[in-house]
């Protein structure tokens, strides 16, 4: 039997230290886990740190680093590749595959966790449905979302800065991508009718330090580039000519500039903490 959920000071260690990274995109990811009993278990012990990627207060433990190595399986977005996904690949096995249809035993995992990796199914009830099968009895889903993209600097920076500049054509709130589950009351029905019960969705808010360098400037260089290489605005001055990304690349700048610290550019980041079980029967 697991411990119950987590509170949510937990996730949001975790949460922190994965939004400090370089950008969102990179985070995404999904592990199934089948977890061994742990050589000891102290009261203070949370399964939040199950992942072994918290920041978490002295109290708490690791229980990744003190078990035996368990059985897992990270479904990784094919193309993925770097530093990061090299560590992942000699911590355990990896296989590059669509978590809605990937092979999996039934009833033979007792956690599915996800960072910013379960938003861009075509049919999410059919995918988690599917996912759910592959759970125990009793077993845990916990993942992290955005919420909606007015709520994260990260998009409604930059999209503020080019409205005037170019056409933005607004994306299906209920279509795969980053925001698909920015409406709770959709999230909850999507998981209810994947068999999930015990649906939990929290709110969390945090500063995310987006774009690193070793003076403001260059770190408004680094966010600037992400922008332009990856989600809303990359797409909508894809086919533009070079004096329309000019200027949005002059706008965007600007909107950054009155964010920086002394080394990142400092931004609103809002996500939902979400947690469910598959039924015991």
């Amino acid at each position: 039997m697991l411990p119950a959920h987590p509170p949510n000071v937990a996730w949001a260690g975790a949460m922190q230290q994965g939004i400090a990274m370089r950008g969102p995109c990179p985070l995404a990811a999904t592990y199934i886990c089948e977890l061994r009993p742990p050589p000891f278990a102290p009261a203070n012990m949370s399964s939040t740190s199950v992942a072994g990627q918290a920041r978490q207060p002295s109290s708490w433990r690791s229980w990744w680093c003190r078990w035996p190595r368990p059985r897992h399986r990270h479904i990784e977005a094919a193309g993925r590749s770097g530093a990061g996904a090299d560590r992942r690949r000699r911590a355990g096995p990896l296989t590059c595959a669509d978590a809605a249809t990937a092979t999996l035993s039934a009833a033979s995992f007792d956690l599915i966790f996800s960072r910013f990796g379960v938003m861009f199914f075509d049919d999410p009830a059919a995918a988690f449905a599917h996912m759910r099968q592959a759970l125990k009895p009793g077993g845990r889903l916990v993942f992290v979302c955005w919420r909606g993209a007015q709520e994260n600097d990260w998009v409604r920076l930059p999209m503020a800065a080019i409205c005037d500049i170019v056409e933005v054509v607004p994306a299906d709130p209920d279509g795969p991508g980053p925001f698909a589950f920015g409406d709770a009351a959709r999230l909850q029905r999507i998981l209810t009718d994947a068999g999930f019960a015990d649906v939990g969705i929290a709110p969390f808010d945090t500063i995310i330090s987006y774009g690193h360098g070793e003076t403001g400037e260059k770190a408004i260089d680094d966010a600037l580039d992400m922008v332009f290489q990856v989600g809303p605005l990359a797409r909508a001055l894809a086919d533009k000519p070079d004096g329309v990304r000019a200027r949005a690349a002059d706008a965007v700048r600007a909107a950054f500039a009155r964010r920086v610290g002394a080394t990142s550019v400092l931004i609103d980041g809002a996500a939902w903490i979400v947690t469910a079980r598959n039924p015991a029967s």
